[in-house]
């Protein structure tokens, strides 16, 4: 295994700039998710670093050595395709042998490679079945046995569940982690399901038109965005978030708090520290599963900071354990709240919301957290 090292990364196609000074430091060991909507250059960015896309300005190293310049195969890395990409004619063993073959490996070493491999990833016995003989769980193991044998110092992953069910995706994110911990192997994985990102990753980078929006651990960016991006793609179902509007300055004796209208109420919204002017926009956001329905829960605490705001059911999503309701403010701000699943509530009842301050997040004009 080998740390990976990108230097104000740049690529651009002709005119146009698709990764934007990228720079990040990836530890030996770490599994790193790419994550980010469509078109963001998570994909491009896996490209660039395997070395199928050539670098237009910056560094990259792999395991302290510069590799800006070498070819794929020199590397040291193996990466693994949305597509499986198997060679339809040949057998599981043969397709994971073939790389070996080309590159002149001895046909003893490459035996024990691929039958060790095999057994890691429960395909012993299907080493002389062909592609259309698998099932796609079966498919992508192979694909990553494929990646295995060629022991790299680094694994890239480019969306490869993304073609398989619900129910097989889960099954091989349990797979896939368990081979990153028995291995304990380099490994950066693109995804656009960011609850992919948040069951495997060690660290997250968060791409948006080609930058870097905010890298940590998945709980440090679902409990401390950097921005309302960040804010909003973390998640599921996604933070709520609502508009406000900075009045006249509290006194001085209240500097934690910054006066504001929200839906036509005055409230106060806390903030350490902020110096703010009036009629400013701020977005206040706040997870479904932190807000309470006043009434619903006789254990409520409600501090004078609080935010208490009155709304109406649009829609009830029972879903079993939890149920999510999807209402609106008075000025139509759409909101999601988690509840119980034996929650009685129905659609069109007025209810009144309790918003705990310390529960909530705060970003300025410009879409920045206010810390």
């Amino acid at each position: 295994m080998a740390s990976v090292s990108l230097k104000n990364i740049h690529k651009s196609f002709g005119k146009i700039e698709v990764i934007k000074d990228v720079s990040l430091e990836i530890e030996s060991g770490e599994f790193v998710v790419f994550v980010g909507p469509s078109g963001c250059g998570k994909s491009t960015l896996l490209r660039l670093i395997c070395g199928l896309e050539e670098i237009t300005s910056g560094v990259l190293e792999i395991g302290n050595e510069n590799v800006t310049s070498l070819s794929p195969r020199q590397r040291g890395i193996a990466m693994v395709f949305q597509s499986y990409a198997l060679y339809p004619h040949m057998t599981v063993y043969k397709n994971m042998a073939f790389g070996l073959k080309t590159a002149g490996e001895d046909k003893s070493k490459i035996d024990q490679k691929i039958r060790d491999a095999a057994k890691v990833l429960q395909l012993d016995q299907l080493l002389n079945r062909r592609p259309a003989e698998l099932s796609g769980g079966q498919r992508q193991r192979v694909a990553i046995g494929r990646a295995i044998v060629r022991e790299p110092r680094v694994f890239l992953f480019d969306e490869p569940l993304s073609n398989l069910d619900a129910s097989l995706r889960i099954q091989m994110r349990i797979e896939i982690s368990r081979l990153h911990e028995s291995l304990d192997c380099t490994t950066i994985y693109v995804t656009h399901d960011q609850v992919e990102a948040m069951t495997l990753a060690d660290k997250i980078v968060v791409l948006s038109e080609g930058k870097v929006e905010q890298v940590g651990t998945p709980m440090s960016l679902y409990n401390e965005p950097a921005n309302l991006f960040v804010a909003k793609f973390i998640g599921a179902p996604a933070m709520n978030l609502i508009q406000a509007h900075t009045k006249a300055p509290l006194e001085d004796n209240e500097p934690r708090y910054i006066n504001a209208e929200i839906s036509g109420k005055s409230v106060r919204l806390p903030c350490l520290s902020y110096n703010y002017k009036d009629n400013q926009n701020l977005t206040v956001g706040i997870r479904p599963e932190h807000i309470n329905i006043l009434g619903e829960d006789q254990k409520t605490q409600i501090l004078e900071e609080d935010l208490q705001l009155p709304v109406v059911i649009d829609l009830v999503e029972r879903l079993g354990d939890v149920s999510y309701l999807y209402i609106h403010m008075e000025d139509g701000t759409p909101v999601v709240v988690t509840v119980s699943g034996q929650s009685k509530l129905n659609i069109d009842k007025k209810i009144n919301l309790h918003i705990p301050a310390t529960k909530i997040h705060l970003f300025n004009e410009s879409g920045e957290r206010i810390m």
